[in-house]
This record gives structure tokens, sequence and C-alpha cells, in this order.
């Protein structure tokens, strides 16, 4: 993949443990990396669960590769929150990956 298709602005977050002031552990994500790759929407569907529309959508990004990348880690695009499917390590070379992501509305 030629370096001008990485042209959309992404950030990987990893999953962390925070304590707050009365000592209760929560869930939350932090920042990890911030870097550029391709987005490409591959398919949305919407339905019906419990008198409520649900839309999701597929959406593809490949990106140079990244230690630590896994699908416990999520993306943030233009504000968008993504959650990974699964990371694919394109030819097992550790040059690029191929994720495959999902969006709920």
């Amino acid at each position: 993949m030629r370096a001008g298709e990485k042209r959309h602005r992404i950030t990987i977050q990893k999953p962390t443990k925070a304590q707050s002031a009365t000592g209760e552990v929560t869930d939350s994500f932090s920042n990890f990396a911030t870097v550029f790759a391709s987005v490409q929407p591959l398919s949305g569907r919407e339905a019906v669960q419990a008198e409520q529309g649900i839309a999701e959508s597929t959406i593809r990004i490949r990106m140079r590769y990244i230690n630590n990348l896994t699908v416990d880690c999520q993306i943030i695009y233009k504000g968008r929150t993504l959650e990974i499917n699964s990371v694919i390590n394109i030819d097992e070379i550790n040059k690029e990956y191929e994720l495959l992501c999902s969006e709920s509305v």
C-alpha cells in the first residue's frame, strides 16, 4: 500500500484500569498511538431489537504495523469509537495490519 492511501488520522486506545478517589477501580481507555491509516466503510445494517432501532457498520482499516495492538483496543476516528473485531498481520511480516472494526449507533 502506498503512503498516500493512508491519509486518515486515527487514535488507538488501550484498555486501562483507573482508581477513583474513593478507591473504586474502573475500566477505561487511554491513548496508545495516533497514526495515519486507510479507512474504508464496507457494509451497514439496521435492525429493531427490543423496540429500539440499532444501526451497525463494518469498517476496514489498513495501517502500518505497531506492536501490542489487539482486539481489546479501540479506534477513535473523527470522534467516532470503533470496536476492533479482528487484527490481521498482512503476510505475517510485521509490516502492515488490516483491522476489521464495527461501529454501533
